[in-house]
């Protein structure tokens, strides 16, 4: 219900609760940085994750990429809201 009746974005990370908005199609970012990861899953200064998939891969596979969730760089946010 919370969800549902938001009147601003959803800002969110990697989580269950982000599915959960997509499902809703709730206007929502998912929000990530590299230094949120452990340092294994990140090669070359890209996060690699789930069979190697880079964070664009892996946000397209579990998110509906028709859909009000926006995968957005944790220096990008500021520019999307206003602060």
């Amino acid at each position: 219900y919370t969800l549902k009746h938001l009147s601003l974005p959803f800002i969110t990370n990697l989580t269950g609760i982000a599915v959960l908005a997509d499902l809703l199609n709730i206007e929502s970012y998912v929000v990530w940085k590299p230094e949120d990861w452990n340092p294994e899953f990140i090669i070359d200064g890209v996060v690699r994750w789930d069979d190697g998939k880079d964070i664009n891969k892996v946000f397209e596979k579990h998110f509906y990429l028709n859909r009000k969730t926006k995968l957005v760089h944790a220096d990008n946010l500021e520019k999307l809201i206003d602060i």
